[in-house]
């Protein structure tokens, strides 16, 4: 198997962070790993900084997303709360 060149595989990370293309981007990790496990002379030192760099990247955006998507979560979980509540009150007033 021919590996991918580095600038392409940092384009290609880039790429689907940008696009919060996770699927692609875990593809791309696996990718990632299976070449460092079994070809790791095929990146150099510049190549594996610049890939070091995008993950750092790549991470920071996921982070993001994920506490983005954790506080929707909770403001939910209070607005289900507060119906069911307002519920409960609404059927002690009609009792």
């Amino acid at each position: 198997m021919k590996p991918p060149e580095p600038a392409a595989l940092e384009a290609a990370i880039r790429r689907a962070c940008a696009e919060r293309d996770w699927e692609r981007l875990a593809a791309l990790d696996q990718l990632l790993a299976e070449l460092l496990r079994t070809q790791p002379q095929a990146l150099d030192a510049a190549a594996r900084a610049a890939l070091r760099a995008v993950y750092r990247d790549a991470l920071e955006v996921c982070r993001a997303d994920s506490a983005e998507l954790q506080e929707k979560i909770a403001a939910l979980s209070h607005q289900r709360e507060a119906q069911i509540a307002y519920a409960e009150v609404s059927d002690w007033n009609q009792a």
